[in-house]
């Protein structure tokens, strides 16, 4: 009788546990009789053996061993790249801890292909250890490759021999994540773009790199939970009135320097759409899952709702920013995408979301505030990862309020327009549509067990 492999999985990123753990992955390794042994933050063991503790799934909750070494290494990691967007974050201070290591490390690029070695080098190879030897996994799947807890789950196993297969997390993490600290066995990313980005950025040898779509999606390739008179009850739209979602940047991403809501985009932006959108339709504002959205609601109608997700790990912006979207978030991001007039998105990964579900997208290209360009939204807009959307066929960019407004007033008459340029969108970010992209993840990781 053949020994049952162990499959260690990281769960460490706030949106691992929706993307990967919730879409059908989990339930495909367990139905092939894998034993996975989850492990994440200590002060989230509790809701992760609520939500997934089961039969040959354990849950492991580890404490932070995170030091001046892991920071060094994130530092020289950011400095190693250089790409638009990695630019535009060293001028903003956005995204990056400690801005003065930057020009530290200025000579970071010339040593890039180094880090990974120096870090194995440098590094505590046994962080853990005890878990290793007490599961002895077959194999390790890093969720987000450019995570320091990541890096050290990689470390220990390469140090017991196991094999690696890690993910890109996000669809801009090759871009504003800097190096790679480690090099799993095999690469697994979301699309064809992120391929040519881990080549021609990272220098990753093309044959370590698989190519799955985005497992996460599998759940919205069928019905959504909720009808459209059900998911309108929930955000408090009177039932029959259509409605568009306003994507926000949120505050973390208008941050420039020290300085948070210099301009006050989104608010700005929410009035302004209050003010365009066609009679009886509402605007559902739906916060980032990580994200405080700095608006005063006293100053907009009532046909302005708000949508707040995540279940909180702490008070405040702490709380919010460690946050996890439960089934319940996420079934109810579905359905409202589903039932939208369409999507109002300036800079996210919502728009991805919408071109799936084959819903309008309206870009809004202009700051409905003056600032200077390096805080402008339209600095963000170039960033790599941003820019097919920017350039796709399947989305209405706006440069003025009257452009914004004639768009909103298009889509609320006539929602499939542009229905073809969505499906190449869709195709383009999402490599396919057909719900398998959990089966090609399965199919990454198990080419690496014997």
């Amino acid at each position: 009788m053949s020994k049952q492999k162990t499959i260690l999985i990281t769960s460490f990123h706030v949106l691992v546990s929706r993307n990967i753990l919730l879409a059908p992955f989990l339930s495909l390794l367990t139905a092939r009789g894998f034993r996975v042994v989850l492990v994440m933050p200590k002060k989230k063991e509790q809701y992760f053996r609520t939500v997934f503790e089961g039969p040959n799934v354990i849950v492991i909750g580890i404490p932070n061993l995170l030091n001046r070494r892991d920071n060094f290494f994130k530092d020289i990691a950011l400095a190693a790249v250089r790409t638009e967007a990695l630019s535009a974050m060293r001028h903003r201070n956005m995204g990056i801890e400690r801005p003065f290591s930057q020009r530290i490390f200025s000579w970071a690029p010339f040593v890039r292909r180094f880090i990974p070695f120096l870090y194995r080098i440098i590094m505590p190879h046994h962080s853990y250890h005890a878990i290793f030897e007490q599961y002895k996994p077959d194999l390790v799947f890093s969720t987000d490759v450019f995570s320091a807890n990541d890096c050290r789950v990689l470390l220990e196993a390469r140090s017991h021999g196991t094999p690696a297969v890690a993910m890109v997390r996000s669809w801009d993490n090759l871009t504003t994540k800097g190096g790679f600290r480690v090099v799993p066995d095999t690469l697994v990313v979301q699309n064809e773009i992120a391929q040519e980005e881990a080549v021609t950025f990272h220098d990753i040898d093309c044959t370590l790199i698989r190519v799955v779509g985005i497992p996460h999606y599998d759940n919205y390739a069928k019905e959504p939970p909720h009808s459209r008179r059900e998911i309108c009850a929930l955000l408090g739209i009177p039932e029959g009135k259509h409605f568009f979602v306003y994507a926000p940047l949120g505050d973390r991403i208008m941050k420039v320097g020290t300085v948070v809501h210099r301009h006050g985009y989104d608010e700005a932006m929410a009035k302004l759409l209050d003010t365009l959108l066609p009679p009886d339709t509402y605007l559902v504002v739906r916060r980032p899952p990580t994200d405080t959205v700095t608006i005063d609601r006293s100053v907009l109608s009532s046909r302005v709702v708000f949508s707040e997700p995540g279940v909180r790990f702490g008070e405040g912006i702490k709380g919010i920013q460690s946050s996890e979207m439960g089934k319940d978030d996420d079934d109810s991001l579905f359905s409202t995408l589903f039932h939208s007039s369409g999507v109002i998105n300036p800079f996210s990964s919502l728009c991805v979301d919408a071109a799936f579900l084959d819903r309008p997208i309206i870009i809004p290209a202009f700051d409905p505030v003056p600032v200077g360009y390096w805080e402008s939204l339209l600095r963000l807009q170039q960033f790599e990862h941003f820019r097919p959307i920017g350039e796709s066929k399947g989305v209405a960019l706006v440069r003025t309020p009257d452009e914004l407004a004639l768009a909103l007033k298009r889509y609320a008459a006539n929602p499939s327009e542009d229905a073809e340029g969505r499906a190449e969108l869709a195709r383009t970010e999402c490599f396919a549509r057909d719900g398998g992209s959990s089966q090609r993840l399965l199919d990454a990781l198990t080419e690496k067990i014997t």
